[in-house]
């Protein structure tokens, strides 16, 4: 027992030793409507650092940028700037985040900056949003960004591009299931989202290197459209003939009741016709059969379609 608790507090004193201090620069912004990403580019940091053992914090609360230039007497927050910040924290690096707000994306730049000079780890990638909206959009985003920043802090080579899903619904990405609020790396090229559901969704889009598509259900990204699927189409065709046949029962149920009245009516009489109680009983036989038929093809074809929707 003392040899095993020797071993693991050997094990935690190489692998600390092995960590890389870094010091932390808060998120820079660039456009009106960014405090939320930023925000939630930071938490998404923290978390990813806390969870990378090959990295060590130094600093507990990020430093701005802004007090930054002021203590160093920097023109602008640059690579140098950065360089400094991590010298006088006596750092290995320095994680240098930026975002800026373009006209229909976000440009995600996140910099482990080597303070000795050396060549240091950056990941860019771009945010797009098709269709998400509100509370999914929030959640494509926390997913999004998480996944970016803990590409930045593992060592293997960071995916190209990516998609995340967020919809109630469940999810296929060119047919392999996909949890949804998660982003799911994707090579670049075109790609074939579908939500299922009742009806479902299938969208078509072009997914450019680099960026990471945030889609939620019936959203179409730039560039990207939306597609009926033929087991959709077919399910919609098989409902339309399940209701078509089942307004013609109505309507020959309806002559059969008329019917139905009018033999009564005459085989009441004191002197019924005989060939008239003929006419009506053939019509009667005939409206019956019609009906029949056409109520067991309403609902064979109803039963068809929700088949074809709820197995999509």
């Amino acid at each position: 027992m003392t040899r095993l608790l020797l071993g693991l507090s050997i094990l935690a004193l190489s692998v600390a030793a092995r960590a890389e201090t870094v010091t932390v620069i808060s998120p820079l912004g660039d456009g009106p409507a960014t405090s939320d990403v930023v925000a939630e580019l930071g938490l998404a940091l923290d978390r990813a650092l806390d969870r990378a053992p090959r990295y060590s914090r130094v600093n507990a609360q990020p430093l701005l940028p802004g007090e930054v230039r002021t203590a160093f007497g920097c023109l602008q927050f640059d690579v140098d700037c950065a360089r400094q910040a991590g010298e006088a924290a006596e750092s290995a690096l320095v994680l240098w985040p930026r975002l800026v707000q373009l006209r229909d994306v976000i440009e995600v730049r996140l910099a482990l900056v080597d303070v000795a000079g050396g060549h240091h780890r950056e990941l860019v990638r771009y945010l797009r949003f098709g269709g998400a909206e509100g509370a999914a959009k929030t959640q494509g985003m926390t997913a999004g960004l998480g996944a970016l920043a803990d590409a930045l802090f593992d060592d293997r080579a960071p995916f190209v591009a990516g998609v995340v899903a967020v919809s109630e619904d469940d999810v296929a990405l060119d047919g392999r299931a996909v949890p949804t609020g998660r982003l799911i790396p994707a090579e670049p090229g075109r790609h074939r989202l579908k939500f299922k559901g009742i009806p479902s969704t299938e969208l078509l889009f072009d997914l450019p290197p680099n960026e990471v598509l945030v889609l939620s259900a019936g959203g179409a990204p730039a560039g990207g459209r939306a597609e009926t699927s033929p087991r959709r189409i077919a399910a919609w065709m098989t409902a339309g003939v399940g209701a078509a046949a089942l307004a013609g029962a109505t309507f020959t149920g309806a002559r059969l009741a008329g019917t139905q009245n009018d033999y009564d009516r005459e085989a009441s009489q004191g002197q019924p016709n005989a060939r008239r109680l003929r006419e009506l009983a053939e019509r009667g036989d005939n409206e019956a059969l019609a009906t029949n038929v056409l109520i067991i093809t309403g609902a064979v074809a109803v039963g068809v379609a929700i088949y074809l929707f709820a197995s999509e």
